[in-house]
């Protein structure tokens, strides 16, 4: 913490995950009334500030600028600006974009699986995802803290994962937990069921692509992916007929889009 104008400074730092503080510098000199002490507010590194806020933007992507300025106000005594806030969001965001971009370019696709019951003054379960890189380093995906481990808490700790991981298919290792398996064969049955809805879609959108055109007379036969018409004059020329038209404009497509090059 230091005040603007005043020599007086002190910096300290955490000594690993312990509670204990190191003071790295402390330069004793005053220069300001105590009126000016009562306004001086703590300072804090940006790095610091951004693991401050990485959690919550993990689990909250649309945290607010505004809100982080009443959030650190409240819990931490800082003023920060909306500008401040922001520049935070942005790099815990690309902190976050790192590990996920990561894991999608280098490690291996195995991903281990586990919790850890947690003893002593704070109870509860450490869920966590992580990887293996191509020197056989860990490679951190995920982790979250619960209250206890079961399915419900897996299954939503699994559907996150599913967002890193995304369209890749990956060996997953575990310890077989009941709540791990069932959240597993769910999540394989969503993905089946979404494949088969993708897969209905197709071919309701190949079947409408083929359509009935009246010319007064007769129901001529249009196909808009094969871009033909029982007409003729569309694979002839490479234009839409007049029939082909109606039917592109029937799908609120555009006909020129439908002309060969």
């Amino acid at each position: 913490m230091e005040d603007k104008g005043c020599p007086w400074k002190v910096t300290a730092r955490a000594v690993g995950r312990t509670k204990i503080v190191q003071v790295h510098i402390f330069r004793n000199e005053h220069n300001h009334s105590l009126e000016d002490v009562s306004i001086s507010e703590p300072v804090v590194r940006c790095n610091r500030a951004t693991a401050m806020i990485d959690d919550v933007i993990r689990s909250n992507p649309d945290y607010l600028p505004r809100q982080i300025c009443k959030d650190f106000r409240r819990q931490y005594g800082m003023q920060l600006n909306y500008c401040q806030a922001w520049n935070l969001k942005e790099k815990a965001k690309e902190r976050i974009h790192v590990s996920i971009h990561g894991f999608q370019l280098g490690p291996r696709p195995i991903i281990l699986i586990d919790s850890s019951h947690m003893s002593g003054p704070y109870k509860g379960a450490l869920f966590s995802a992580s990887s293996y890189d191509a020197d056989d380093g860990m490679f951190p995906l995920a982790y979250d803290l619960f209250s206890s481990e079961n399915y419900e808490d897996w299954l939503w700790f699994l559907e996150k994962l599913k967002m890193v991981i995304g369209e890749r298919d990956v060996i997953i290792i575990s310890d077989r937990h009941q709540g791990i398996i069932r959240s597993v064969s769910e999540l394989n049955t969503k993905e089946r069921k979404g494949k088969e809805n993708a897969l209905q879609m197709l071919d309701s959108i190949a079947y409408a692509s083929s359509m009935k055109v009246s010319n007064g007379k007769a129901f001529l036969e249009v196909d808009l992916m094969e871009r033909t018409c029982t007409c003729k004059a569309w694979q002839m020329s490479g234009i839409p007929c007049d029939h082909a038209c109606a039917a592109i404009r029937r799908m609120g497509f555009d006909v020129f889009d439908y002309v060969d090059d």
